[in-house]
């Protein structure tokens, strides 16, 4: 498995990693968020098409254009989300691994960007939802966690920010109720290694890759 940190629109590097991997490797490739929007959707879309690609898992972040999101569920193209349309915590094992995924951030930029074109409002989750993602959790336990942000204690204790948002609470309840072997996450655009509480947190920057 290939895991790749943010892109920010980057689709062009992005897509040479994905070329890059498939010549040695048909594994599962999840992309943490923040991909890009409209154009960078499509153009991910297309290649996807174009080469046959369905072993590819985006987790939207926060920097994600939501509409083209719910597209590729209209499609079907993105088989491996069964939830609803934007309750993307989903439950999957990868070989010998149990895996689950939460999407979304918040931003805290949003004043500078355009609603539904560089900002949807619906970047997390509603509490409902995350109160089912959280439900979903407990039930599955997963080995390995995939998300755009992290637990609230661990942004705390890793870059230093106090404030959290309603994402990173739920996955702070998670992370106490269970501890994955694995957390990935991108959003914070730095590099980071650690472990806390027996977790391995990694913390992937831009365009940063980590094959397990």
């Amino acid at each position: 498995m290939l895991i790749v940190g943010d892109i920010h629109g980057k689709i062009n590097q992005f897509l040479d990693i994905v070329a890059d991997y498939r010549k040695r490797s048909n594994e599962l490739i999840v992309q943490l968020g923040d991909l890009g929007f409209s154009k960078q959707w499509d153009e991910v879309i297309q290649y996807c098409l174009d080469t046959n690609e369905t072993n590819l898992r985006i987790i939207p972040g926060n920097h994600d254009d939501y509409g083209r999101y719910n597209l590729s569920y209209s499609q079907n193209f993105y088989e491996w989300n069964r939830c609803e349309p934007l309750l993307v915590e989903d439950v999957w094992d990868e070989g010998y691994m149990s895996c689950f995924s939460v999407r979304g951030a918040n931003s805290i930029d949003k004043h500078l960007r355009k609603e539904g074109r560089d900002w949807f409002s619906n970047e997390e989750m509603s509490y409902t939802q995350l109160g089912i993602a959280v439900d979903w959790y407990i039930d599955q336990r997963p080995e390995y966690m995939f998300s755009h942000t992290c637990p609230s204690s661990v942004k705390k204790q890793l870059f230093g920010y106090d404030e959290s948002s309603r994402t990173e609470q739920a996955l702070q309840v998670m992370f106490e109720l269970h501890q994955p072997e694995y957390h990935f996450f991108g959003h914070f655009h730095r590099s980071k290694d650690e472990v806390i509480n027996g977790t391995r947190f990694i913390c992937l920057a831009e365009l940063q890759t980590f094959e397990l």
